[in-house]
């Protein structure tokens, strides 16, 4: 099943898609994957984001401003019709715009997103960890009320990003019972039952797909965290493909029973016994979209392929590319403990693939580092 890596065999030349979210890095991952691939690319954007780094691409032919979907679902689509006008793909890259486009007739054509209730029951961390759990994939164990807990526990909203959260912001590592205690009561009151977990010491990995209309994994892409910020839990910042069976195996049982549409990054953790268990599902393009386009998974091109009903091959991709968050890489490396000479000594001589610099597209790094200065390089901005 496995060929050589390669452009589908439908070429973007001339294809005309909008991209969603270009404030975020996926978005400029797949602007520059379509740019090379010759299609036309529209760029969109939330009216109140700030230094949207895809509109900077030269790969972008326009950039145009819509209603926050996250605000108004229906403003959002009727602003759509129009910037959208004359396009043969959409990609969203934020749950926002995937959200809004769910089940929504008008775009089923130009879209390929999770069905309603596969993206309910996905977000939900409670009920996704008990169907996984009834599917033989193994998640952490989570605490019921009056049970025993060993610490250091976690503690997570049951669905942090519709709360608007940052990746760290929607768990806490507790200490001890009281911590727990005041912790759950914190989280309850912006959204109700908070999930209590055991926690797990060991290396994040990810198994990222696309699935097509019937709900079929078309493709798969895997790597591992081999830095993140901050340090016990948050976005990776220096990351490496790699093949895992299982892991592929268990996603694809999952995709499969929750007949799964479009983008899915599924995330794992390492126990202290050397086994992966499942966290989440990352309904959208995720953070290290570029990590698999580096390594041969054009996701981007995929999804437009798939969009427009072709068929595709499964790529053969690389392992071992690493791919580098340079500004928040240094802040992770620092909080683990790795002096400047050892990280700068490393840096060089693995510098990876850049996260946002290219020399063939360098002015979205001038945005990046502009929000970033801005907002102080606080952890999870620009992810």
């Amino acid at each position: 099943m496995r060929t050589v890596p390669g452009r589908p065999a439908r070429c973007c030349s001339n294809l005309r898609v909008c991209v969603l979210d270009g404030q975020y890095l996926a978005a400029l991952a797949a602007v520059r994957s379509l740019g090379r691939a010759g299609a036309h690319v529209a760029v969109c954007a939330a009216e109140q984001a700030h230094a949207v780094v895809a509109f900077a691409s030269r790969y972008a032919h326009d950039a145009r401003r819509l209603p926050d979907a996250g605000r108004s679902e229906a403003a959002f689509r009727s602003a759509l019709v129009d910037v959208a006008a004359g396009a043969d793909a959409v990609l969203p890259c934020a749950l926002p715009s995937i959200r809004a486009l769910s089940g929504a007739a008008d775009w089923t054509a130009r879209v390929l997103v999770p069905p309603p209730e596969a993206l309910a029951h996905a977000v939900d961390k409670a009920r996704l960890s008990a169907t996984a759990a009834a599917l033989g994939i193994p998640v952490p164990h989570a605490f019921g009320p009056g049970e025993e807990v060993p610490f250091p526990a976690v503690v997570k909203y049951r669905h942090g990003e519709a709360l608007g959260l940052k990746p760290e912001q929607r768990y806490a590592i507790v200490a001890d019972r009281t911590e727990l205690d005041a912790v759950q009561r914190r989280m309850a009151e912006r959204q109700p039952d908070p999930v209590a977990q055991e926690w797990l010491p060991g290396e994040g990995r990810g198994c990222s797909a696309i699935c097509d209309r019937e709900g079929r994994p078309a493709a798969f892409f895997c790597h591992r965290r081999l830095r993140e910020y901050p340090v016990r839990g948050g976005p990776s910042t220096w990351a490496e493909s790699i093949e895992d069976p299982q892991l592929v195996a268990w996603t694809a049982r999952l995709l499969l029973h929750l007949r799964w549409r479009g983008h899915a990054m599924v995330e794992y953790k390492l126990g202290a016994d050397g086994r992966p268990r499942l966290l989440e599902i990352n309904p959208r393009p995720w953070g290290t979209y570029a990590l698999a386009i580096a390594s041969g998974v054009d996701f981007p091109v995929l999804y437009c392929t798939l969009v427009r009903g072709g068929a595709v091959s499964v790529p053969r991709y690389r392992t071992g590319v690493r791919l580098r968050f340079w500004a928040k890489d240094v802040l992770a490396a620092r909080g683990a403990g790795v002096g400047f000479a050892a990280y700068l000594g490393n840096a060089l001589r693995t510098p990876g693939v850049p996260a946002v610099f290219q020399w063939a597209d360098p002015a979205p790094s001038a945005a990046y580092a502009c929000r970033m200065l801005a907002r102080g390089a606080r952890p999870g901005v620009g992810a």
